[in-house]
């Protein structure tokens, strides 16, 4: 349902991988300035990031742009499914990763907040994806076999939910960590209005 393109373009025209297309669902939130920001950065402008293209193990001598050498890449071979620690040549040339959008107007999205272990209180609400608008309605942690939740009403308390406390939900400040919980859900609520 949060499905959207990641499309980028290295600057230099000799680029193996010059244009790029993935489709991802993963979106992460992440602190700017110490803060969590009421929006998704890579949904509202470009960014210009390195290219970081492969160029192969061979120095490109007539390459038109910058290029680093990676001297600890990764490289399986899939005869023997062994991974050897080959030295290899990377574009460092600029590359402009475009806005990205939803490909659909998702009721809800899960969305990362990494390792950075926000209050409740601390995160923005709403949360502006491109031209859509999302309320926090939790966070929540699955630890192995064990599972806890910080959940948001309408009305803006928090309720605790814990599958191993006897009463399973109740009252919470929002004041605390979201301990490890390093996902968080986001309501449109125009949806079905």
């Amino acid at each position: 349902m949060q499905e959207f393109d990641i499309n980028s373009e290295c600057k230099c025209i000799a680029c193996p991988k010059r244009i790029r297309k993935h489709l991802s669902v993963d979106i992460t939130l992440r602190k700017i300035n110490n803060q969590f920001p009421n929006y998704i950065e890579s949904f509202t402008n470009d960014s210009i990031v390195s290219c970081g293209a492969n160029l192969g193990p061979d120095e490109p001598h007539n390459y038109s742009d910058d290029y680093i050498i990676d001297d600890h890449c990764p490289v399986i071979d899939v005869t023997t499914n062994t991974t050897n620690i080959e030295k290899r040549y990377i574009c460092q040339a600029p590359r402009t990763v475009y806005m990205q959008h939803l490909k659909y107007v998702s009721p809800f999205l899960i969305i990362s907040v990494e390792n950075d272990e926000p209050l409740m209180v601390e995160l923005s609400d709403p949360l502006y994806i491109g031209s859509h608008e999302y309320h926090l309605s939790g966070g929540f942690n699955n630890m192995e076999s064990h599972f806890t939740a910080i959940i948001k009403t309408n009305d803006g308390t928090c309720v605790r939910f814990n599958d191993i406390h006897s009463k399973g939900c109740f009252p919470h400040d929002g004041l605390s960590l979201i301990a490890n919980e390093q996902m968080t859900k986001w309501e449109n609520r125009r949806i079905g209005k």
